[in-house]
């Protein structure tokens, strides 16, 4: 789920005209939020697959 809300965030991002420092800071956050999301799914789909080799 937290995977799929960075994409957003990175697509409809405004501008640094707009909302001045805090676009870069949304620009860092959002796949930065990806990325965990992605080593917290890669633990849990290991722990699944070794639980179907042994049973």
């Amino acid at each position: 789920m937290a995977m799929s809300i960075g994409s957003p965030i990175i697509a409809d991002a405004p501008d640094y005209a707009t909302i001045g420092v805090f676009a870069p800071i949304m620009l860092i956050f959002a796949p930065l939020l990806q990325a965990l999301s992605m080593g917290c799914q890669y633990g849990t789909s290991t722990i699944g697959r070794v639980r179907n080799l042994v049973c």
